[in-house]
């Protein structure tokens, strides 16, 4: 059977960002739009190389005047786990007006940072790219950055990281925009006369002094930054100083930040001084599981009028979880006579599980994962482990004892 999923082969992956440039679109969003994609993160995901439904690839590829049989390839079956990410469907938040009014007024406003903090797959991507889109509408320059996109190799230092950043910035930004960006070659001279982080800022500088628009950043997965102290240090102080310098109004004025991390407190993780940290200044979001209300509407949304005892019947064993609720409530409209309880819809969840498994059994924590489903009051749990497990959405902090986050992972890591 053939399987659903393609993604881009890594040989042919610059080949895509390459069509993309040449191409009449201006922005990923505008990609998306035109291939009729609700999630503007599915088009970000292809040009990564993550597998998508073969239909969006192939309509991707159609509009890069791309062909599918020689840039695609099927997935390998085993999921990949890419450092913090579960190739799980990550839902849009089920969010009030009022506050998501509050969101787009505070990205709009000048000199916006904002910082959006929660687990896996509660939806921060697609937050993201409707805060986008809301400034492009806006008349924004705007600009989606992924740190699981950067070869390990930027890594290796700060000063790789800061060009492969810039690299980054180069690869994303539109044709009609390409001849505001400063040259690499420029950039390295800079670098090697100045310094890195001055070369970094000027190239930032430069690129605003040439659109006649604000530029909006957003930067995903900065948990990535964790495993690096020293680039880290220097990277975070380096967005404080942009943030600083756009409340001074000029050519920075201009100049907005958006900041997704999984990591709860992620200060305390970070050794950098207050006065040179983006994770105390700015507007912060945390993410939150979906109310009965918000799965009420969200069900109402796809055709469903589930009432009350329906609603807890069905968060029971999965609680508020953004995916599982969204993956629920599509089987739910798929077979209206599924029923709710944990040993009729656990096999749904069976490949999720699945991938959470082999994250935990790669970094040494399935062990502990299991000992805490198992008898919580009694599992030490040291700092570090805590922040990875709750960076997951894998467990609930109560005091100083920790629990599985919902029925669904208490009753599987007990019992597998």
């Amino acid at each position: 059977m053939t399987r659903r999923s393609l993604q881009l082969r890594p040989t042919h992956v610059k080949d895509a960002k390459a069509a993309f440039k040449q191409s009449k679109y201006t922005t990923q969003i505008g990609l998306a739009i035109e291939a009729e994609i609700q999630a503007q993160s599915t088009v970000s995901a292809f040009f990564c190389g993550r597998p998508l439904d073969r239909a969006n690839f192939n309509k991707l590829c159609e509009l890069l005047d791309l062909d599918p049989l020689v840039v695609g390839e099927e997935p390998l079956p085993a999921p990949a786990v890419n450092n913090n990410s579960i190739p799980v469907a990550a839902p849009a938040p089920a969010l009030c007006r009022e506050r998501e009014n509050l969101w787009y007024q505070q990205l709009l406003a000048p000199h916006a940072l904002i910082r959006i903090q929660a687990p896996a797959q509660f939806g921060k991507t697609s937050l993201l790219w409707k805060l986008l889109d809301r400034a492009e509408q806006q008349g924004h320059l705007c600009l989606y950055l992924n740190l699981n996109s950067i070869e390990p190799a930027g890594f290796t230092d700060s000063k790789a990281f800061f060009r492969a950043f810039v690299c980054e910035i180069a690869s994303e930004i539109a044709e009609k925009y390409v001849d505001c960006l400063m040259s690499l070659s420029r950039y390295d001279e800079l670098a090697a006369s100045l310094t890195h982080t001055k070369a970094f800022l000027k190239y930032l500088e430069h690129l605003q002094q040439k659109i006649a628009h604000p530029l909006t950043i957003a930067i995903n997965k900065l948990d990535r930054l964790l495993d690096f102290p020293a680039i880290a240090d220097e990277f975070l102080f380096q967005l404080r100083n942009v943030n600083e310098k756009s409340k001074k109004g000029g050519i920075w004025g201009n100049f907005r930040l958006l900041l997704a991390y999984s990591t709860p407190r992620i200060e305390e993780f970070v050794n950098i001084a207050e006065n040179r940290s983006p994770f105390n200044v700015g507007y912060s979001i945390e993410l939150e599981e979906f109310s009965p209300s918000e799965v009420a509407a969200l069900a109402a949304s796809k055709g469903l009028v589930l009432d009350a005892a329906q609603i807890e019947a069905l968060m029971q064993p999965i609680g508020g979880i953004p995916s599982l609720i969204q993956l629920t409530l599509k089987s739910l409209s798929e077979n209206e006579s599924l029923q709710f309880d944990l040993a009729t819809t656990e096999p749904l969840y069976q490949e999720h599980l699945a991938v959470l498994k082999l994250w935990l059994q790669q970094r040494d924590l399935y062990n502990l994962m299991r000992q805490i489903a198992t008898n919580p009051t009694t599992t030490t749990v040291s700092p570090k482990q805590r922040s990875l497990l709750h960076r997951q959405g894998l467990i609930i902090s109560l005091d100083r004892q920790v629990r599985a986050r919902c029925e669904l992972y208490r009753r599987y890591f007990a019992w597998n």
